[in-house]
Formats: C-alpha cells, sequence, structure tokens
C-alpha cells in the first residue's frame, strides 16, 4: 500500500511425508502443479478440507498413478499426509475412465478443481494433448442429462487431441475454471481455449 512494506511470505514447513523417488500413493515424482479444494468464491460456504491435488510429470519413470490426491490430517502430534485409498473403488458401472486409472496420464501438467457446487477435477495432459474432466468421486464424465438414453451413466466430456482445431491442443500446460467456464493455457498453440461447461467451446 503506497509504497509500505506491510509483510513477508513465510515458508512455515515444507512437506518432506510425500516420496521424491518411489511411485505410490503418497509420491511426489517431478511434481508439474498442485491444486487445493478451496477456490474462488464461488459458493456460500467453503470446504474445510485442507486436501490437494498433485501432479507428477517426470519423464522416463514409470509412474501408475501421475495425479494424486493427498488426504491431509491435522492431529495432535502434527500434521499427516495420506493416501486417498477412496479413489481406489472404481464403480465400472457407472463410468469408463477414472482419476485413479493406471497408466491414465502421460505428463500431466495442469489441474484445477471447481469452486462451485460441482467439485469438478480438470487435469491437462501435455503429452496427451488432452483435457480430463472428472467428479469429485474421481468417476471421469459428468451426470448425464435428463434426456439421455441411458442415466445410469456418466458422459464422458473428457477430449483432445494434437493439433490447432477447436478442440485439439499442443502441448497444453495449464487450466483454470470459474463461472462454468474452463481455460485452458494451449502453449504450442499461443492461445488460451475458452470452453463453456455445457461442452460448447469457443477459442
Amino acid at each position: 500500500m503506497d509504497g509500505v512494506r506491510v509483510g513477508t511470505m513465510v515458508n512455515s514447513a515444507q512437506i518432506r511425508a510425500l516420496n521424491p523417488s518411489t511411485p505410490s500413493l503418497v509420491s511426489a515424482i517431478g511434481l508439474s502443479d498442485i491444486t487445493t479444494f478451496t477456490n474462488p468464491p464461488q459458493r456460500d460456504q467453503f470446504p474445510d478440507s485442507r486436501d490437494f491435488l498433485i501432479a507428477q510429470a517426470e519423464e522416463g519413470v514409470s509412474i501408475p498413478f501421475r495425479v494424486l490426491r493427498i488426504n491431509v490430517v491435522v492431529t495432535p502430534d502434527g500434521t499427516v499426509y495420506q493416501p486417498n485409498q477412496q479413489f481406489l473403488v472404481q464403480d465400472t458401472t457407472r463410468a469408463d475412465g477414472f482419476l485413479y486409472e493406471e497408466f491414465k496420464f502421460s505428463k500431466p501438467s495442469g489441474l484445477a478443481v471447481a469452486g462451485d457446487v460441482t467439485g469438478y477435477i480438470f487435469v491437462v495432459d501435455e503429452e496427451q494433448h488432452k483435457l480430463y474432466q472428472f467428479k469429485p468421486n474421481g468417476q471421469e464424465g459428468i451426470d448425464p442429462p435428463p434426456a439421455a438414453v441411458d442415466r445410469t451413466r456418466n458422459l464422458n466430456v473428457s477430449f483432445g487431441e494434437l493439433g490447432s482445431g477447436p478442440r485439439q491442443f499442443n502441448s497444453p500446460s495449464g487450466v483454470a475454471y470459474y463461472d462454468q467456464v474452463i481455460y485452458i493455457a494451449d502453449r504450442g498453440n499461443n492461445r488460451i481455449a475458452r470452453y463453456k461447461l455445457t461442452t460448447d467451446f469457443e477459442d
């Protein structure tokens, strides 16, 4: 304010509980992005969860689960970082794809969580040139629309391939969400691609 220094950023603690070398459900190998579940004020109440998502983009390493939800538990003895076992439960009657699906991602480069009631999780993969969308429970897709023939299975809305067309990307490097609009940093095409949550799109 008016050139007056009012404070500094303090590194309160480093998270050393995540394994930097051995893939697991609590590893952190070649981190490329991180996001929490508390996002811009799009709803009346914020979740009190301290959990966060990380993306592991290390090349040349076999990493079955490259996007992880780390559960954060505060105990009297300190903060504990735990694996999310619930995402391993894959209901194939409801969805064809899952966040915790082995080798789902090649090089995840961006993460975002919808701050509204949908709680959608978005992942962009730089190597696959693709945008993935998941429900909060880790199932890929969205609830089927009322007019859908099959109302029992999620509608898969993930998309993308290499190119410069409206639904194509070239090495996307980031993703953001606000007010039912998804923004993709389409690095190789030098553009920001904008998509409405209705699956309509604009460049």
